[in-house]
């Protein structure tokens, strides 16, 4: 089952404030909080830049992103993994929000209806106002 860019745009934008909230919250201990950090500060990036219905600028294509929710996604699930010294519960969030970025990575489809430029903020192209 594909995933449309505009449901794409939801996810990442609810995987960025609930990730990013962990980590500003002092939800995660240390190390793991600085992971979701830069977890949540990079895809925020690429989405706010991608030509979809939640991006604001347009400089990177659909494809693009999702290389990047791809191989964001192993990174994250694999420093889940790695994070030894960490108590069990922080390494299965990153590890869940890794492996979570990699499938929605994966089923997207690469067409996206609407994007930046098209008369409409990201708000309105998520909530299919063009």
């Amino acid at each position: 089952m594909a995933i449309s860019t505009r449901l794409h745009g939801w996810i990442d934008y609810a995987a960025a404030i609930s990730l990013g909230g962990l980590a500003l919250a002092g939800g995660l201990p240390g190390p793991a909080r600085r992971v979701a950090a830069v977890a949540t500060a990079v895809p925020v990036c690429a989405f706010l830049l991608t030509d979809f219905e939640a991006g604001l600028i347009g400089l990177i294509g659909v494809r693009r992103h999702l290389e990047f929710d791809m191989a964001g996604g192993l990174l994250l699930f694999g420093a889940g993994i790695a994070m030894r010294r960490q108590r069990p519960a922080p390494r299965a969030i990153l590890a869940f929000y890794g492996l979570a970025q990699f499938v929605v990575g994966l089923s997207t489809t690469e067409t996206a209806r609407s994007g930046p430029g098209q008369g409409s903020g990201p708000v309105a192209r998520l909530l299919g106002a063009t």
